[in-house]
């Protein structure tokens, strides 16, 4: 790849359109924001953004950009709009004298689609020219995993909210990359890097661990302190298998040697008939009846209690309230959080 001309990573901020809802991130710094322009109509997509010089983070006016068969020039303000057309793959490509030409693949989804590129002039060395990156996506939904750690040679990056990621200023040769997160299995591979070649993209999607029983992945207070007859709010991520018909499993989150009369006398979250296996966090869970992720201390004797939790499958054959208990699959086990009660 000549000096003149690099391929780098897509920086496209994709807006949550008609029927979007999740898209790519930036990966480049954005030195200045681009004004969106009016929504295009439904099904369709808007590229926009602004060009600047990577040196003095000035917009560059007359760049060319060419998309696909596609082209316009930059602005006096360096700005640029490609309005009203198809969502899916291009080739994106701006372009103008005294500056190295940019080169990238993006993904345009329905809506508006921001991507600011600071150009390279000819003749200023950049400090390094090593660049890894890409994007994490979950193997059987496609959608992007974010706060995955990624290790390579002892630096280490986690995913962004679009499950993008990237390595600079890296030395020309080869390193070991590993891709990780709790509820995934781990993924490593060898990437080369040579002076001819000093960019990689990774992309990698990674297979989700299925839970076949209930698991406790953590349960800890929001609040370390709380008053009695206060309201006490705990954070939760639990693992499920797929919960069958006329069944439910609930997760109870209590405090050591307080009752709980009923379940629902503690803080809990009840998956339903139809519940998907998987991994679940907080109130996002899907198949969460009553959103109950709370409990009030009411007449407890002042002192530090530990967090437990209990995990039981219920037949929902007879009265809801009073459905019987078919399995417990733990019981009392320690989250290692407390709380204090005051």
């Amino acid at each position: 790849m000549g000096k003149e001309e690099r391929r780098v990573s897509p920086a496209v901020k994709i807006g949550i359109g008609a029927g979007a809802a999740v898209g790519i991130g930036a990966l480049l710094y954005f030195l200045t924001r681009a004004k969106a322009p009016p929504p295009p109509p439904p099904g369709a997509a808007t590229l926009y953004g602004i060009v600047t010089d990577d040196e003095t983070g000035e917009p560059i006016p007359d760049v060319l950009v060419t998309l696909n068969g596609g082209s316009t020039y930059t602005d006096n303000a360096g700005a640029y709009t490609f309005a009203d057309i198809a969502s899916g793959e291009y080739v994106l490509k701006f372009s103008k004298e005294g500056y190295e030409t940019a080169t990238l693949d993006i993904v345009l989804v329905e809506g508006d689609n921001e991507f600011n590129l600071p150009m390279w002039p000819i003749g200023v060395p950049p400090p390094e020219e090593g660049l890894v990156w890409g994007f994490v996506t979950d193997s059987l939904t496609g959608e992007p995993v974010p706060d995955v750690k990624i290790t390579l040679d002892g630096l280490v990056r986690y995913t962004e909210w679009a499950g993008q990621y990237e390595f600079r200023d890296l030395a020309v040769r080869q390193y070991q990359i590993q891709f990780s997160k709790d509820g995934y299995e781990t993924k490593t591979q060898i990437v080369t890097l040579t002076a001819e070649s000093p960019q990689a993209q990774v992309n990698i999607s990674l297979l989700p661990i299925i839970p076949t029983k209930p698991e406790l992945v953590y349960a800890e207070p929001a609040e370390a302190v709380i008053a009695s007859g206060a309201t006490g709010r705990i954070n939760y991520k639990v693992g499920i298998p797929d919960i069958p018909k006329d069944y439910s499993l609930i997760f109870l989150f209590h405090l050591e040697g307080v009752r709980c009369w009923t379940p629902y006398g503690c803080a809990n979250v009840n998956f339903r008939a139809g519940a998907t296996a998987g991994y679940y966090e907080g109130s996002a869970a899907m198949y969460v009846k009553y959103m109950i992720d709370h409990f009030k201390f009411a007449n407890i004797p002042r002192g530090t209690y530990r967090l437990l939790s209990t995990c039981e499958l219920y037949w929902l054959g007879g009265e809801e309230y009073f459905a019987p208990v078919v399995k417990t699959y733990w019981k009392n086990v320690d989250t290692g959080q407390v709380i204090t009660v005051v």
